[in-house]
Parts: structure tokens; sequence; C-alpha cells
């Protein structure tokens, strides 16, 4: 039978040994006392893997008890980080720490010389996953910005606890952009004068869109098309300072490590200022970027040619460096640095996720040896306690996408085996030799070869140069250089950068893309965009200025083209944020498709609109102030009643370059919104003016009864009534529509026509607003074109605006060719006045585009003695290069 318990024995046993056993302890004994429990060293906080946002404060707890578990009063625990090394001693420490993977330790030795240690996990990153206004929040904290209202002299933040580079690239984030003192919501003179324009070119075809800066560096890489968001770390903050600002490492760009013969040796980063620079398009006929680099020092050339594949989402960066037979460089590497930023979160009205707030985007980098390229890459769902498992498991590149799933994926590899590669923190040197910032690791011209890094990642590649001895042969070719009478030998290497939404998708595109030489890419591009641009109607002219302006504003316009959806947005450029649709804009865009050759693209776009369109509610029938392309609202302006109105006019209007079934067809599908457009904008009237009720205009938060809301309704009830008529709508809401449309028209008349001066609207002074005046000549037609005489003292007076900028006067500028493509239509037949305006045409196509790349930012600054313009933001602004290619068409022909 089984025992339940000790028996009688077994407990006589067990008294016995408990009486020894005391007998011992009185006595002083002479056995070894018992085990017992030790003292230990706990960590609180953070405790297991934790993860928390960049420049958040952290709190450190540990406490150490003894062996009967009774805290000590110590505040000897010491702790570290692999990643940032000693971090300070005490119980409670507060501190901020870098971005990245810290494993923490903490650690006591007793006073009898035992050595205490416990251990935890914490990853510095991003806010994925966390609601927008906690992003902001910490944001306000971390810049010491928590009164928007900050006068100045505001102490700045407190980045005790990160590097110095940290601490220069993200101090002041809001007063960065916003201007300072901060100010909520921001003027927005302010935030031009704090966010200089970046992109001297901008390349793709509605999928994959890069922007370059003048001086070579990818400042921008948009996906999944022209408005979608941006994937890499780059920030520009002042004007006047190399770089407009920008830390050495931010961007993605090209660094040569060179030997000389008399043994110095140093790493030369393309975009530094020992380099001479120009830059131009390939052709006037395509998107293909070239950049001349020179440093005579060092007798190196390099050409750049980028561009982005017609129909993938890869863009190519070809890099050819030649030595001159003069140069002292014995051996040269190549290496490319990379510090995209994947980023997966859009925050409806608030456009600053990809812009402004690079420091909470990311996730990770890794190395893929069986592809030999980088993976960057950030999940739509940003879990970042997942990273710690991920890096200790047997194959992270192998099961990136598979742990974490889809969302935003960019692989950077070559066309050749690279020599060494490094993965580690776009910040300072870091105690950990495997997490070394790419930049500072290439010095030496070896890099360390770092196979992972998380949250503020960056990359390196390099490839050794062949460039043969003074004056023998070596590497891929022979060029000749910038240098009159001097050639020398050439090796290339080519850079591609893949995007997709999963792993193998983006892996996909890099290993197609190797598959046939680089300038096979190149030819195909070249004949994509001859094809696309071969359908255009250009202006009537031998201007070749005037031409350059034109096709590179139809080109400009196609990369603002998102292929998926029809939408096209003001601007790819990434400060200020104008990635985005405006209804407004995107009226005279259309026009610009119907009388080019590209009606297909406007019925797209206008059933773009037609979606985002309100389609019920009280504002049904309006718009927002702008809209990303997938349909979320881009900006703070909830309803703008010019883009509602222009919106119906471009839907209502466009039909008018159909014919048979697709007309039909077309009508059919956008009717439903121009029919709630026209009659929202028939009830909001002011029974006392008759001008439409208060609402917002032209981007402003105030309500205003100005002439661009009235004249873009009357535009708008004009085309409804039309298109109504032409779908057979009902006469009485029809005949409604037409008698708002005469009562706004008499309205308009009395409130904003001068009889006195023949003047119609503001046009000097502070309260000057011309777009209301322009656009009662063009596209509204107040004045009843042809040959009104009505018109001859407006025109005179629209003419004067533009004194200033024919005249050279120093000063900023913006949208005069308003008041160009209004007067092409004001004079239209008096060869005399064409010419004058012929003559304008052809000063502004020589003095305001960006230099060698001739594109048009939307404000551009004439500096005292300046011959040419400085393009002050959004670079390219595709409205500034479509009123250029309407006036031009307009006065040159053919005629629309």
């Amino acid at each position: 039978m089984a025992s339940k318990g000790p028996g009688r024995s077994g407990r006589v046993a067990s008294t016995v040994s408990s009486i020894a056993v005391l007998a011992l302890a009185l006595l002083g004994g002479c056995l070894p006392p018992a085990a017992g429990p030790a003292a230990s060293l706990q960590i609180l906080a953070p405790t297991g893997v934790s993860a928390r946002g960049f420049g958040e404060w952290l709190d450190f707890d540990a406490r150490v008890r003894d062996a009967h578990g009774v805290a000590l009063p110590t505040d000897a625990i010491t702790w570290t980080s692999d990643l940032s090394g000693d971090l300070g001693a005490g119980r409670h420490l507060r501190l901020r720490l870098q971005p990245g993977l810290h494993a923490l330790t903490a650690t006591h030795v007793t006073t009898a010389g035992t050595v205490l240690v416990d251990h935890s996990t914490l990853v510095v990153g991003g806010y994925g996953g966390r609601p927008w206004w906690e992003v902001v929040n910490s944001l306000a904290e971390i810049t010491g910005a928590t009164n928007l209202l900050a006068p100045p002299g505001t102490p700045p933040a407190d980045f005790s606890g990160l590097p110095p580079v940290a601490s220069a690239a993200y101090h002041s984030i809001l007063a960065q952009a916003f201007g300072e003192p901060l100010h909520a919501p921001p003027t927005f003179a302010a935030l031009i004068e704090s966010n200089p324009a970046t992109l001297n070119a901008a390349l793709g075809s509605g999928k994959l869109t890069a922007g370059i800066t003048a001086e070579g560096t990818l400042a921008l890489l948009r996906w999944p098309g022209p408005g979608g968001l941006d994937q890499v770390a780059y920030r520009a903050t002042d004007r006047s300072a190399p770089r407009l600002g920008a830390e050495p490492g931010m961007g993605s760009f090209g660094a040569i490590r060179w030997t000389a013969s008399d043994g110095t040796s140093g790493l030369s980063l393309l975009h530094g200022s020992e380099w001479t620079r120009s830059q131009t398009y390939l052709e006037d006929t395509s998107a293909i970027l070239v950049t001349e680099f020179d440093n005579a020092v060092l007798g190196l050339h390099v050409t750049s040619r980028d561009f982005v594949h017609p129909t993938k989402d890869l863009l190519v960066r070809r890099f050819e460096v030649t030595r001159a037979p003069s140069s002292p460089v014995t051996s040269a590497t190549f290496i490319y640095y990379e510090n995209l930023d994947p980023c997966t979160d859009r925050f409806a009205r608030i456009p600053y996720s990809d812009w402004l707030l690079d420091p909470f985007n990311d996730f990770a980098a890794v190395w893929v040896p069986t592809k030999d390229a980088i993976l960057h890459f950030r999940p739509s769902v940003a879990d970042y306690t997942k990273l710690p498992p991920w890096r200790s498991g047997p194959n992270p590149a192998a099961a990136a996408g598979a742990t974490f799933g889809p969302g935003v994926y960019l692989t950077i590899g070559s066309d050749r085996t690279t020599a060494g590669h490094q993965l580690g923190y776009d910040l300072e040197p870091n105690v950990s030799a495997t997490a070394l910032s790419p930049l500072a690791d290439a010095a030496d011209g070896v890099l360390s070869g770092n196979t992972l890094s998380a949250a503020r990642a960056a990359g390196a590649l390099a490839w050794p140069l062949d460039l043969g001895a003074p004056g023998g042969g070596g590497g891929d070719d022979v060029v000749a250089l910038s240098t009159p009478g001097e050639a020398g030998t050439t090796d290339g290497v080519t850079v591609y950068i893949a995007a997709a939404a999963t792993q193998p998708a983006a892996l996909n595109v890099l290993t197609t893309a190797r598959a046939v030489p680089w300038t096979t890419h190149l030819h195909n591009t070249q004949l994509w965009w001859h094809g696309w641009l071969g359908a255009a109607i250009l202006p009537a002219t031998t201007d070749p200025d005037v031409l350059r302006l034109s096709r590179r504003g139809l080109i400009s316009l196609r990369t603002a083209i998102d292929n998926a959806t029809g939408a096209i947005v003001a601007s790819v450029a990434p400060q200020i944020p104008y990635a985005f649709d405006w209804p407004r804009d995107g009226a005279f865009l259309n026009r610009l498709l119907d009388i080019a050759g590209y009606p297909a693209l406007a019925t797209k776009h206008n059933l773009f609109y037609a979606h985002v369109q309100r389609s019920s509610g009280f504002f049904q029938g309006t718009m927002e102030m702008n809209y990303a392309p997938d349909g979320t609202p881009g900006g703070p302006v909830i309803f703008e009643i010019d883009n509602a109105a222009l919106a119906v006019w471009s839907m209502a209007s466009h039909r008018e370059v159909l014919a048979g079934a697709v007309r039909t067809a077309y009508l059919a599908e956008v009717y439903p919104a121009i029919k709630r457009g026209a009659n929202f904008l028939t009830y909001w009237t002011d029974p006392f003016s008759g001008l439409p009720l208060p609402a917002n205009e032209d981007d402003v938060p105030a309500l205003t009864q100005g002439s661009q809301g009235a004249v873009s309704t009357w535009l708008a009830l004009d085309a409804a009534v039309a298109a109504g008529t032409e779908q057979g709508e009902a006469a009485w809401l029809v005949s409604a529509w037409a008698s708002r449309r005469d009562t706004l028209k008499t309205a308009i008349w009395s409130h904003f026509h001068n009889p006195a001066t023949g003047v119609f609207g503001t046009l000097t002074g502070p309260d000057a607003n011309l777009r209301g005046p322009t656009w009662a000549v063009f596209p509204a037609n107040l004045f009843g074109l042809p040959g009104a005489p009505a018109l001859a003292p407006h025109a005179d007076a629209l003419r004067s605006t533009l004194d200033p900028l024919l005249a050279g006067t120093p000063g900023d500028y913006a949208y005069n060719l308003e008041q160009v493509l209004a007067l092409s239509f004001a004079w239209h037949g008096d060869a005399a006045k064409e010419a004058e305006l012929a003559a304008i045409l052809a000063s502004f196509a020589t003095h305001v585009p960006t230099t060698g790349t001739g594109h048009l930012g939307e404000f551009s600054r004439l500096l005292p003695g300046a011959l040419t313009h400085e393009s002050r933001n959004d670079s390219p602004h595709i409205w500034e290069h479509a009123l250029f290619y309407l006036s031009a068409r307009k006065v040159h022909g053919p005629d629309w």
C-alpha cells in the first residue's frame, strides 16, 4: 500500500536532525551554513522588450534586494547600452536615447564583491500604431514647443543624452518647419522661409517618383506614386547653408574613398564643397537627369545619370568615375550611402507624417547575402517589439517579410558584386563597432559588414574602381573630362533602388533589373518618354526657350500624375508638403490635358474628383482643401468653395473635347457629381448681397465672400447648365441653376467692378487679390469676349501688375502667369499686344526656371543684381508649368 506521507520513523529522524543543527548553531558550529537565497538585482523599467518613440524621456528603474528580499537603499547601480555605452549610475535615471536596438544591462557589486546583473531590451524608434495626437504631443515635447505660440528666445530643447548629430538634425523640428517664433497655424511666408526648395529635378512617370538636389543627392522617393509618402530622410533647414542646412548623412548619394601617390587618403562625398557640379536633363524630351561632378584637386570627374523606369518601381543611378592622367589618385573605392526612411502612416488633414516626422518613421534594414543587396523596410503594422527576436533568429534576411507582413520594402543593389557593406545608424558613430554610422565606417574605405540595423537605419555599399594607371587602360570605357584637352580612364557602378509592398516583390524588381544592362533601361526610358511627348501639341513657335519650358512642363505634369487613380499632385516636392491634388489647380491642369492631346488623362482625373467629392450630408457637392491620391483629405481647410466650383467646371467642360459614345459614357459617370455641386452652389446664397455665403477661399482658414469664390461659382453654374441640358436634366432644375447664375453675375458686377476706373476687383495694396479679377477674364469670361469694350481698362490694369517682374525689380514673385494667360484671351487677335505677350513669355522662360533643369517653383525670388530667379519652394510646381504652356499655346497657337 502506497505511503501518503513520512512514517513515524521518518518524523523521528527529521526531529533529531533539526535538534542537531540547532545545537551546532548555538555552539558556533563547525559545519558550513546551508545555502540560502542570494541578493538580487532587478530592472523594474524598462522591462522585457519595450519600444518607445524617438526623443521621449525614458525612465530607468532598478532595485537591489538582500537575501531576505528587502530593498537596499543603494545607488551603486550602473547602466550600460550595447549601442550607446555608459548611461549613468543610480537606481533611477531619466534619459533620452538615440534610436536603435538597445541591449540594456544594470550592474551592482555587493560589499562582498558579488556582481549582480539584470538585462532588458529597449527599442527606440518610431510610432507605429500610435494615434497621431500622441506623435504630435511627443514632437512638441522633444522640440521644447509645448506652446505653439512660443515667444522669440524660447529656450531650446534639452537633448542631453543624444549624440551631437542627432541634436543638430532634430533640434527644434517644429521651428525648422514652421518658422520662429512658432505660430499655429504658421504663416505661409514663414513656411516658405523655413523650407527652402530642395529639388532641382523630378523623375518618374506615375509610380515610383524621385527628386534630386542640385548637388546630386536623392532627397525624395515617393511610393507607390507621386502622391505617395516620402521614403527618404532629408530635411532642409537653412537657405544660406551648404546643402540648405541638411545634415551630411541626410539623403542618398555617392562618395569616393581615395588614396593618393603621396600616401594621403580620404573620403570625399559627392555633395561636398570640394566638388563643382552642373546639372541638366539628357534631352528636352525625357526625364533622365545628368549631373557632372568635378574635383580639381583629386583629378576626378563623375557623371551620374538618374532616371525612374517608366513601367517598374525602379530608380536607376549610374555613376561613372573618370581619373585624369594628371590625377594623384592611385586607388579608389566607390561607396553608395543610403538613408532611406520607409514611411507607412498618413494622417488625414495633417500632412506632416513623411515631411516632418522622419525621426518617427523607418523601421529596419538587413543585408540579404543571397541578393547582394540591402533590404530597408517598414511594415504597415510597425511593431517594434518584434525586432529583437527577429534579429536573434537564424536568418533575419529571409524572414523579414514573413515576420512583419506587407508595408514598404526597398532594396538597394547594383549591377556589380559588392566588395563590402555596412548597416548602422544615421547618427553619430556608436559605441558598438558593428553599429557604426555607414558614413563614419566608410572613412577608411573598408566597410565593417554589419548585417542589420533598426529604427534610424542607414546603409552603405562599396565597389573598388579600376581606373588604371595614369595614361593607361582600365575600367568600362574612356570618356572626355570637362577639363579641356584632358582624358582619362573610367569605371562605373549602377545603383538600383526598387520598391514594393512585400519583400519577395521588392527583391524580384531588383533581380529583373539586373537581368539586362543598365543601358537597356536607359534606352527603354528614352523611348517611353519620346512616345508620350510625341503626342503633345506644342506651341507654334521657334523660340527654343519657350519650347524647352513647354516640354519640361508637360514632362513634369506627367511625373505628377498618379497612374492608379488619375490624381495629379501640385508638386512632388517634400518641403512644404504639396504632394496633394488641389481641385483648384487640377481644373487648369485638365484644360491643359484637353488641348495638349491627352484627354484620356483628363477623363481619369475628373473621375477621381467625382469619387472624392462629398456625396452626402449638408455639404454634399463640396470638396476638401486637397486630397492624397488614395482619397485621404490632405490639408486642414475642410470646405473650399472655389475648389468645389472649379471641380464642377472641369467635370462639365471636359465633355466638350469628347464625342460620340465616349462623351455619353463620360457624362453619365460624372453627372451625379456635377449635379450635387451645382445644387450646393445654388442654395449657398447670401440673400442680402446675392453673393455666395461666407466660405473658405484659396486655402484661407477665415470665411470670406471674395471675388475668387464668386467668379468660380458663376463659372461652375454656367457649365452645369450646359451639361444638365445635354444630360436631359429636369427643366425646372436647370432653370434654377441658370437663374442663380444670372443673379450671381449681377451681384458680382455690383460688388467687385468699379465703373469709374473700369477695373474689376482690387489689384494693388494690402487687400489686393489678383485671382478673382484674373479669373473673371479666363476662365469665366464675365466680360463677354471677344471684343468687349469694358475689358480694355481692366486688361491694362492686369498688365500693370507685371511691371515689377518685367523691370527686373528684386523681390518675390508667384503666379504672374495667371495674368499673362488672362491677357492672352483679352488681347487675342491684336497683333501688337500678342507680340508683347510673346516677349514676356520669352523673358520668363529665360530668367525664371531653375538653372540647368528648367523647372518652375511656386514662388521665385529675384535678388539685387541677379539675372535669374531663385526658386523658393516646391519645384517643380505643376500649376506654374501649366499656366506657361496654356499662355504659350494661346499666344503662339494652335489656338484653343
